[in-house]
């Protein structure tokens, strides 16, 4: 009796152990596939993965989509067993769902896991998917790294944007000016001089071509302000606090319109219908704009606006999180006509993804516009992409 419980007891143990080391086992090789991911070694990924593991069945899924190839990951995605509250890689195998119009199967994995999916209404994206959007996008790779590139504006002979100038250390960024030719392709870069680059971080830029001045953002310790600076002589002057500054809020994402009249940003200030509403000034003098007026229901939401662009027409775009869209911040177009602003339209897909979409700017005179994403297959972060009309 003494012998055979001995025995038991010794079973048990050798379970144990063997239930331990076999935990190990699957923990350092999941732990492997995670490295490789981060370092996007996918190809690696795919011939490690054990398919009858339900975790790295989405390692190797994961693999695919960044890979881009679709089918495969689709079909990898297809064969995870989903449980409810379960978002292990769920946008990105909604996102796929979506791109391949299978509508039945994403609302149905919605419904399984439970989870909010990543658009305001899949509805709306069923609809849309019938919209014809003659858009072509690109990744802009010659400015786009692993850190985050955004805020293009439209420049003399180029685009200045907004990169991180450190992708190793705390988010930092910097404003930049790249060259382009006369179809747009990107020749050579530089980092603007440090009247305007500080130890703080750059974001959100407009130039006033009128007056030959650049507004633009500067945040530090979570507050951001305005400042400006001039083109004198080939130079640009000591940067300047913008009129609208106030230590009680942010005030940030400026754009002009083209005759210099209209200046347009985001803020949080008191008595707004959000998070970050959209505001507008009317140029008095040259050093003097009117109160700020809130862009009103049509436009704000609960939500945030940021990012807004006026084109030479007039027409606004904007990034909200707060109407009917694909998930995220989307861009829309508005227009102010006979003393209100009309209904803000989404500009669809490709434009606009289940992920960010910020600072969209439209030159209808280059024939070409470019936005900030954080979407999937990019460089890393966000990155900057043009988008041209599609001539087939």
């Amino acid at each position: 009796m003494n012998y055979r419980n001995a025995l038991r007891k010794d079973n048990i143990l050798r379970c144990i152990i063997l239930f331990v080391f076999s935990a190990a086992s699957i923990l350092a090789y999941s732990q492997k596939e995670v490295t490789l991911l981060k370092k996007k070694k996918y190809e690696a990924v795919i011939s490690l993965s054990a398919t009858d593991d339900p975790i790295q069945l989405l390692y190797k899924a994961e693999a695919y989509f960044y890979l881009q190839q679709d089918s495969l990951a689709l079909l990898t995605y297809g064969q995870y067993e989903w449980c409810p509250k379960d978002t292990n890689d769920y946008h990105n195998y909604l996102f796929l769902l979506c791109q391949t119009e299978q509508w039945s199967t994403a609302q149905n994995l919605v419904r399984k896991i439970g989870v909010a999916p990543p658009w305001r209404s899949l509805d709306s994206l069923q609809k849309w998917k019938d919209e014809v959007v003659q858009f072509a996008i690109s990744n802009s790779s010659f400015i786009n790294s692993s850190g985050n590139e955004s805020s293009p504006c439209f420049y003399p002979n180029g685009l200045l944007y907004s990169a991180d100038k450190n992708r190793f250390k705390a988010k930092q960024s910097d404003f930049y000016w790249v060259r382009t030719d006369d179809n747009g392709s990107m020749i050579e870069k530089y980092r603007l001089s440090r009247s305007i680059n500080s130890k703080a971080n750059e974001l959100g830029i407009a130039y006033d071509i009128s007056s030959e001045c650049l507004v633009f953002g500067r945040q530090e310790e979570g507050l951001s302000q305005l400042f400006r600076s001039k083109h004198i002589n080939h130079l640009w002057t000591p940067s300047q606090e913008f009129m609208l500054n106030d230590s009680a809020f942010s005030v940030h994402s400026p754009t002009i319109s083209k005759d210099g009249k209209m200046f347009i940003f985001s803020s949080d200030m008191p008595g707004g219908m959000g998070g970050d509403d959209l505001y507008i000034c009317f140029k008095i003098d040259s050093n003097r704009w009117s109160k700020p007026m809130n862009l009103g229901k049509a436009i704000n939401t609960r939500m945030d606006e940021i990012s807004p662009f006026l084109n030479e027409n007039g027409a606004l775009f904007f990034s909200s999180n707060g109407h009917i869209g694909y998930g995220g911040f989307d861009v829309y177009r508005t227009q102010f006509f006979r003393g209100v602003w009309m209904q803000p339209f989404n500009l669809r897909s490709p434009v606009n993804s289940c992920f960010d979409e910020t600072y969209f700017v439209l030159s209808e005179e280059r024939g070409r516009a470019y936005l900030s994403s954080n979407r999937p297959r990019g460089k890393g972060g966000f990155d900057i992409y043009r988008i041209d009309p599609k001539l087939d």
